[in-house]
């Protein structure tokens, strides 16, 4: 199975623009001998429990119809997220609904990076302790997610090169940080080993590429796990550290 010339023409366009010039928070891992096995190494946001950590996104462009209906995601690396579940399907039925064809992988990378920064407790999965946590205390939330992303998402990937004494002072701080009142134990295992095929790595020191104007509409009251597309652009919005009882 494969896509139609001019789509396949057309996406691979953008994944070679975006391993070129890869963006300051995400890169994009090619299969040197398959174009259509896409891995994304999205760095956690700054101001939220994911900081510090590097979650991988695979995208399956032909599980569906794209581009269609959007391609298939999943977040192969763990995470306490109450939109996320367990096996990694992402809860965005709303951008599934607006799904435009000439939707690309930028934007979609960008909707996972709005769930870290803004997740919705009550558009939960089957990781009902994390909503139930956002909910009733926020401090616990954020501690308990601290903890999944040192034990899962510590480990930098090559392709944004080696931490700057910087970063890495400041995610060393982050895991200082008193965790006693944490209610949910992570898993033991890490998610991050091994990256499979020989793949290609873009360059760490690109510049970061101007971010377009606009905004994304709120997540549903409810959803189930979705493939992720959309049609609009994003915003990046902030997260408060606590007492967040939104909804």
């Amino acid at each position: 199975m494969t896509l139609p010339p001019a789509i396949m023409r057309r996406l691979t366009r953008e994944l070679a623009r975006l391993h070129a010039n890869p963006p300051e928070d995400y890169r994009v891992v090619l299969n040197e001998e398959d174009i259509l096995d896409v891995a994304v190494w999205i760095r956690g946001p700054e101001g939220t429990p994911f900081e510090g950590g590097y979650f991988k996104l695979t995208i399956d462009f032909l599980a569906g119809d794209y581009p269609n209906s959007p391609p298939h995601c999943l977040l192969r690396t763990k995470i306490f997220h109450p939109n996320v579940s367990t096996k990694g399907d992402i809860c965005v039925s709303t951008l599934k609904k607006g799904w435009d064809a000439q939707t690309g992988v930028d934007f979609l990378v960008r909707t996972i990076i709005s769930l870290l920064l803004d997740p919705n407790p009550d558009s939960v999965l089957d990781q009902a302790e994390a909503g139930r946590l956002m909910h009733d205390s926020y401090e616990d939330f954020h501690k308990t997610a601290r903890i999944w992303t040192s034990v899962h998402a510590s480990t930098r990937p090559d392709c944004f090169g080696p931490a700057s004494p910087a970063s890495a002072s400041k995610m060393a701080s982050h895991d200082a940080a008193p965790l006693a009142s944490t209610q949910t134990v992570a898993p033991q295992t890490s998610s991050n080993a091994g990256t499979g095929p020989a793949t290609l790595c873009p360059p760490a020191a690109a510049a970061l590429p101007s971010l377009p104007q606009g905004s994304i509409a709120g997540l549903p009251s409810s959803c189930a796990p979705l493939s992720l597309g959309g049609g609009g652009v994003l915003k990046k919005t902030s997260v408060p550290k606590r007492g967040l009882r939104r909804l």
